[in-house]
């Protein structure tokens, strides 16, 4: 979401934009609270700015926190195609 949100600050032509997640796996639409990394996980919920990695994590020393201009709030669909489950949301930026 940050990276879209500094496009459409780039450029004064652009208002708004969305972002489309889709998969077939399941678990991404539920929580990873336990995790270490539960600030970016992409279950059903509103979820806040703050994105930083546990501490605890290798990655934390590689990749610097950061937070999103607002909170966003994921709501899951579901889709059958060719008898597959497909799981998608549309966030608007």
């Amino acid at each position: 979401m940050r990276r879209l949100e500094l496009l459409r600050d780039k450029f004064s032509t652009i208002h708004n934009g969305i972002a489309v997640f889709v998969t077939n796996d399941e678990y991404y639409t539920k929580s990873a609270k336990d995790s270490g990394v539960s600030p970016f996980d992409m279950n059903e919920g509103d979820h806040g700015t703050d994105k930083s990695w546990n501490k605890d994590l290798s990655c934390a020393e590689t990749y610097p926190k950061f937070e999103v201009e607002k909170c966003y709030s994921i709501e899951w669909r579901k889709v059958e195609l060719d008898s597959e489950q497909f799981y998608y949301c549309i966030l608007v930026v």
